[in-house]
């Protein structure tokens, strides 16, 4: 049986879309799946262990080089993504995305089953002929779930066994991956302990006591996953070595909140290798204040402040992630102390393998902020114009922080005067983060 699956981008809606594909791949075993991807997020989906391959639509940088005249070339990229789409005779393509340029994506690709949502957004259910209904009241992982809910129905202990497991956001770590993270913390050991930047390591860093656990097995070829899936009781394949412990905060926030959209995550994070990689959570904040929409900021001064906060009130260090420097650095010139700057030096799977070590992350609603928690790593995330219901860190002994305003969430991406995220103060999230932390 041939799979396509449509989900193009963002960042964090392919993290979202991870559990599905765990679940499909428990659904038919022996299936040949293949994903299109947009440029961002291929990273994601290198050598997952789910996936017979990958297809890069490249979209942006076609039209850019249309409109820059680069005719012959960005033409003959699209004949052979469309070559390569259509190499294969798909017995089924299920859209994810829902939008008008996934569902020409579906139609080109010639699939039999065209699964798709049934809302019609921008006409994309009229190239569909199968649909389902989608409530957008429920978390993305779970809608995109609905998929595999609805085409399990009616089968055999196989449908019913592919939903039981818990949702799975398996993202491939490689040796080279982790040694980059790896030199990266070294370098910064001294930035990392408490004092003033650049001061050295007096071993308050160390490793903290709660300790991580990887799964065993996870670089197992294909088809032994295929055979492993295949048997009756073959779950077994995706168990949990050791659960991450779970932190529960006091909930005494009237605007912070226990986020919890399921009773268990698997975070898997697969060090591709095939060994087991015993990496202990260090002493690190991690924070991810940037975001696409200029609606979800927070503001370069409140991130300062609570940095400083963490490092001498909480005596751990504090790293700075984002896909460029400098928006960090206007955040690192206005601290007192000091944190490392990781803008732009990592990948993706580098970013994953960064948060999987981190002791909590604090983000914008973003790609990274899913990352963090796709891991299992607890997310203190901060909402405004988004709905937190629908696209919050997904799990447990995560928190979210959002303005309690009458217009929020509006789903916009420019506002002249962003209340709900200007009403967010420092002092709730420093709690909210020690709190989550135990300290």
């Amino acid at each position: 049986m041939n799979i396509l699956i449509v989900k193009l981008s963002a960042i964090g809606d392919v993290i979202h879309t991870l559990p599905a594909l765990a679940a499909l791949r428990r659904l038919y075993p022996d299936a040949d799946i293949t994903w299109v991807v947009e440029e961002a997020a291929a990273d994601l989906l290198a050598d997952h262990p789910d996936l017979n391959r990958v297809i890069v639509s490249r979209r942006k940088t076609w039209l850019s080089g249309l409109r820059r005249g680069l005719i012959i070339k960005s033409l003959g990229e699209m004949r052979a993504f469309l070559r390569e789409l259509r190499s294969r005779r798909y017995d089924l393509v299920i859209d994810f995305h829902g939008l008008l340029k996934s569902a020409v994506i579906v139609f080109l690709s010639g699939g039999k089953r065209k699964l798709g949502y049934a809302s019609l957004q921008e006409g994309s259910g009229l190239f569909y002929n199968e649909k389902i209904p989608e409530d957008l009241g429920r978390h993305a992982v779970d809608r995109y779930l609905d998929f595999v809910r609805y085409l399990a129905a009616g089968r055999d202990d196989r449908g019913a066994t592919c939903l039981a497991a818990a949702p799975e956001f398996t993202i491939a770590v490689g040796e080279e991956e982790r040694r980059h993270v790896e030199a990266l913390l070294d370098e910064h050991s001294g930035i990392m302990t408490t004092g003033e930047s650049g001061g050295e390591n007096d071993g308050s860093g160390g490793e903290r006591a709660v300790e991580r656990s990887f799964w065993k097995d996870v670089n197992q070829p294909l088809e032994a996953r295929k055979e492993a899936l295949g048997e009756e009781a073959g779950l077994s394949s995706s168990a949990v070595e050791g659960e991450r412990p779970q932190r529960q905060g006091s909930g005494n926030e009237a605007r912070v909140s226990n986020f919890q959209q399921s009773g268990e995550v698997r975070g898997r994070t697969l060090a591709m290798d095939g060994e087991r990689s015993d990496f202990g959570r260090l002493d690190f904040v991690a924070v991810n204040p940037v975001a696409f929409w200029e609606t979800k900021l927070w503001g370069d001064e409140k991130f300062a402040e609570l940095c400083d906060r963490i490092r001498t009130e909480l005596g751990i260090g504090v790293v700075l992630t984002g896909g460029k420097a400098e928006p960090l650095e206007r955040i690192r010139a206005k601290m007192k102390t000091g944190a490392v700057n990781l803008g732009g030096k990592t990948s993706l799977r580098e970013l994953a393998c960064l948060y999987r070590q981190a002791a909590l992350v604090v983000s914008t609603d973003s790609g990274p902020m899913h990352l963090a928690a796709g891991g299992g790593t607890p997310v203190v995330a901060l909402f405004g114009p988004t709905d937190p219901t629908r696209t919050g860190p997904y799990g447990p002994g995560h928190r979210v922080i959002r303005g309690d305003l009458s217009c929020s969430p509006c789903f916009r991406k420019h506002c002249e005067d962003p209340r709900c995220m200007k009403g967010i103060g420092v002092e709730e999230v420093f709690t909210a983060v020690k709190d989550t932390l135990g300290k």
